[in-house]
């Protein structure tokens, strides 16, 4: 009886989708972080795979109904405040550390990367050495990017933990 007790007084994570709309309201008040990746995936229709070291509890309100691409983005936001990632494959999404994640298959493209999402950018330079550059730019990167020259083809390429821009 004493556990009941003890299990209803605890706040619960809760999720309720809108009827008539594709939109839910999201109220996480220090739930687990599995718990709210495992319903942000249910709510969006997206597989999950969570690596063992992704551990801890996390706040992930919304006031008003947000869409499911809003709920995905505010969970890739509130995680990479934790110091995880989210790393996009074809059949699923890994939820790692961080620091792992510049290492995992990322898309490669040749624009600008939108979101909180890890990406390699790959820049073909055509008026400068690319071997040049990176000593200039090396000190104007954020620790957790990386960037490297190819002098066979002369391009830049960074691989990037990017920040929702």
């Amino acid at each position: 009886m004493l556990l009941v007790a003890a299990l209803s007084s605890m706040p619960a994570p809760s999720f309720t989708q809108e009827p008539t709309e594709s939109q839910a309201t999201l109220n996480f008040v220090g739930a687990d972080i599995e718990s709210v990746v495992r319903a942000i995936g249910h709510y969006t229709g997206n597989t999950f795979v969570i690596d063992p070291r992704v551990k801890g509890t996390i706040n992930l309100v919304s006031e008003k109904p947000v869409s499911k691409t809003q709920a995905f983005e505010m969970l890739t936001s509130v995680l990479r405040l934790q110091g995880y990632a989210v790393v996009r494959t074809p059949d699923y999404i890994k939820v790692l550390p961080e620091a792992d994640a510049k290492l995992q298959a990322a898309p490669v493209t040749a624009g600008k990367v939108r979101g909180d999402q890890i990406a390699t950018q790959i820049y073909h330079l055509n008026h400068e050495s690319a071997t040049a550059l990176v000593a200039v730019l090396r000190p104007l990167i954020s620790p957790n990017n990386t960037i490297a020259a190819d002098p066979t083809n002369n391009t830049l390429t960074q691989a990037i933990i990017n920040i929702r821009s």
